[in-house]
């Protein structure tokens, strides 16, 4: 909305886009053990944070194509998804330290979309294992 709401989807992916950049060439950097060792941590928390407002932005793109009715870009966007579901499917143990989501198995299980998730991936003939 153009009102002042907060922060949107997109602008979210563009600054965690952003904050990779830097992280990236800050790691580049020559630094004592104890900064790559805070760094290591920071980019741990980003890789979380990238991977999960970027699957929330395709998958949210990949519904609004289906409720659109223009297939090509719901495939297109759940496609764009898959490597972010896979990043969170892996994550666990950055659980361990969300008082929320601490007994998820998971992080793609903690973001509660896994069966709409599914049922889309099933739908339009894509395997998610």
């Amino acid at each position: 909305p153009p009102q002042n709401d907060g922060v949107d989807l997109e602008e979210s992916v563009q600054a965690l886009a952003e904050c990779r950049r830097i992280l990236n060439r800050v790691e580049q950097m020559k630094l004592s053990p104890v900064i790559q060792k805070r760094l290591a941590e920071d980019d741990r928390n980003l890789r979380y944070a990238e991977n999960t407002v970027n699957f929330y932005y395709t998958f949210t793109q990949a519904i609004l194509a289906k409720r659109a009715g223009n297939a090509g870009e719901q495939r297109k966007f759940f496609l764009k998804s898959l490597p972010f579901a896979k990043g969170l499917e892996a994550e666990t143990e950055i659980l361990k330290t969300a008082s929320s989501h601490a007994y998820r198995k998971n992080a793609l299980l903690a973001t509660r979309v896994i069966d709409p998730y599914l049922k889309m991936a099933n739908e339009l003939g894509i395997q998610f294992e």
